[in-house]
């Protein structure tokens, strides 16, 4: 972990170095996240991945969840590294918006070229908090 905000390369390369930190045992392909804090600690972790596929966790969320269980709640942005530059799943663009919001995501390919998108450019409609209704909190008006 570093205090210090990185920039967009030092984040690819933290996301480049997390692809080692991976167990892809079964589609051997390698995903390294590396999630900043507004506060400027990175956060990394590779894919997990489990002979029941379905109990496989991506790298993205590995470091969000991660970094949720150590206390962070505010989030600058976050750099994926993969072999061909692919944009996070589903799953990981729910619980990145819902966690972090619309923070730039850099991808990053095996000649680490980075690309940059916000989160709202390729999560345009995500479902969240706002969808749902407000809770009621059991006082009487």
């Amino acid at each position: 972990m570093t205090t210090q905000s990185l920039s967009k390369d030092e984040l690819a390369a933290k996301a480049q170095q997390a692809r080692s930190q991976s167990i892809a045992t079964y589609s051997d392909y390698r995903v390294g996240a590396a999630l900043q804090t507004v506060s400027g600690e990175v956060i990394t972790a590779g894919n997990i991945e489990s002979s029941t596929f379905g109990l496989t966790l991506c790298a993205e969320r590995v470091a969000m969840f991660s970094a949720l269980a150590d206390g962070h709640r505010k989030f600058s942005a976050i750099a994926v590294a993969t072999e061909n530059g692919a944009t996070p799943c589903g799953a990981c663009r729910q619980i990145l918006w819902e966690f972090a919001g619309d923070i730039p995501v850099y991808l990053i390919n095996d000649t680490n070229e980075v690309t940059e998108l916000s989160m709202g450019e390729f999560f345009p409609h995500p479902f969240d908090s706002s969808k749902l209704p407000e809770k009621e909190h059991g006082h009487e008006e």
